[in-house]
């Protein structure tokens, strides 16, 4: 169980990203997300694989929710970005699949949230054997991803 006690304020609506607790799974938890919204007095949940952290990834003063996979079987780490746009919790598509990442199951993108600037390691596997890799860092700014770094 991963405890978060996140308030968002919004035009007229209250919400509180509660935390999140581990559902059956086999390997890395799938973790079912609660949040309260005092303005209708409702509990709302939503479903997803990795382990949840509260980061300001691009430095705007809101922390946006980071959900790093750590993969399982031939699915490989990957990366989530939540935030909150108004009154709606706005989820990103995998970081593998905004960077069209070749090799999707055999490449891997982990999230550093916790000291420095946050950045977002990518390396891709470049063939089907992963002989040949390649690898570079992102920073979130905007909902965007914008890559500072080659290796």
């Amino acid at each position: 169980m991963v405890l978060l006690e996140k308030n968002h304020a919004a035009a007229g609506s209250n919400y509180v990203l509660q935390g999140a607790a581990a559902l059956a799974a086999n390997g890395p938890a799938r973790m079912g997300y609660f949040y309260y919204d005092s303005s209708q007095d409702k509990w709302f949940a939503f479903e997803d694989w990795g382990n949840p952290r509260l980061a300001d990834l691009d430095g705007d003063g809101a922390d946006e929710l980071v959900n790093q996979f750590e993969g399982l079987h031939l699915h490989w780490p990957d990366v989530n970005i939540y935030r909150w746009r108004g009154s709606v919790l706005e989820k990103s598509e995998s970081v593998k699949a905004v960077l069209q990442v070749p090799h999707f199951s055999l490449s891997s993108a982990i999230a550093n949230t916790e000291s420095g600037p946050h950045t977002i390691k990518v390396q891709a596997a470049m063939d089907s054997e992963s002989v040949r890799t390649e690898s570079a860092t992102y920073k979130y700014e905007s909902g965007k991803l914008l890559r500072i770094a080659s290796e």
